[in-house]
């Protein structure tokens, strides 16, 4: 009896691996998919009140994208916009050149990935809209600035009297701020400084703050880097370590 049991149980083993290899073969060789269209935010550089610079970037995720795939001809159909595949992530990232980037601008943003021993050609169409806001309320020492802030990505204020000032940014709904940077000026170089939302912060040398802060909604496909990915903003590169992070920048004069 104890020799039948183990039998019948060797077979009920070895039916259960004939049907589940199958179904594992097939998830290992999905084919990559991209989203067909999505949008992107044109951001607003506002280094003097009466100038503006306009521009944009943003991700293509690639999902079922394998560990050894190979994403290649990357290219963009409006020539006002440049992309290419990132190392680390399953994304293609995507800028545009300087040029005055209006909403309603288009691209189609193609390339070739190859992985289990086939080829697949992928497109997304992006179109491009004005930024909307990422702040219900941004208040620095008495004054708020949230209107003055609102769409864009960079701005310059006028100093403040007083060395020290509280710094407080309320983020919109799906968003969240996660910490200060202060760039100081320091025996002739430049240094960080991190401080946490809400903190009383240092104007003494002050060069520019970046109010760093992450979207808690998800891109559709998209996946956490690996160790090999390198922020696209090296600068705050240690404070941003995926392409969810954005930050608001603030000089002053």
């Amino acid at each position: 009896m104890k020799a039948m049991k183990k039998g019948l149980t060797g077979i009920v083993l070895m039916l259960a691996l004939f049907v589940l290899v199958p179904v594992t073969a097939k998830a290992d060789g999905a084919a990559p998919v991209c989203a067909k269209r999505q949008t992107m935010e044109i951001y607003i550089c506002r280094p003097l009140r009466s100038m503006g610079m306009t521009g944009a970037e943003g991700w293509i995720y690639i999902g079922n994208l394998a560990k050894d795939a190979e994403v290649y001809q990357v290219r963009s159909s409006n020539s006002n916009f440049q992309a290419r595949k990132e190392k680390g992530i399953n994304g293609i990232y995507v800028e545009s050149k300087p040029h005055v980037l209006k909403a309603g601008e288009r691209t189609r943003i193609s390339f070739m990935v190859y992985q289990n021993g086939r080829s697949y050609r992928l497109y997304c169409d992006v179109t491009f809209k004005n930024m909307k806001r990422k702040f219900k309320a941004f208040k620095m020492g008495s004054r708020e600035y949230d209107s003055y802030f609102k769409g864009f990505s960079a701005v310059s204020v006028m100093r403040f009297k007083s060395q020290k000032i509280k710094v407080k940014a309320t983020p919109a709904k799906g968003y969240k701020v996660d910490c200060i940077i202060a760039e100081y000026t320091k025996n002739g170089r430049n240094v960080l400084k991190k401080y946490k939302n809400g903190s009383n912060v240092s104007l003494k040398n002050i060069v520019c703050l970046d109010v760093v802060y992450h979207t808690k909604n998800r891109p559709r496909y998209y996946k956490r880097p690996d160790s090999t990915y390198v922020s696209t903003n090296l600068y705050l590169k240690n404070y941003m370590p995926s392409p969810l992070y954005s930050k608001l920048n603030i000089t002053f004069y």
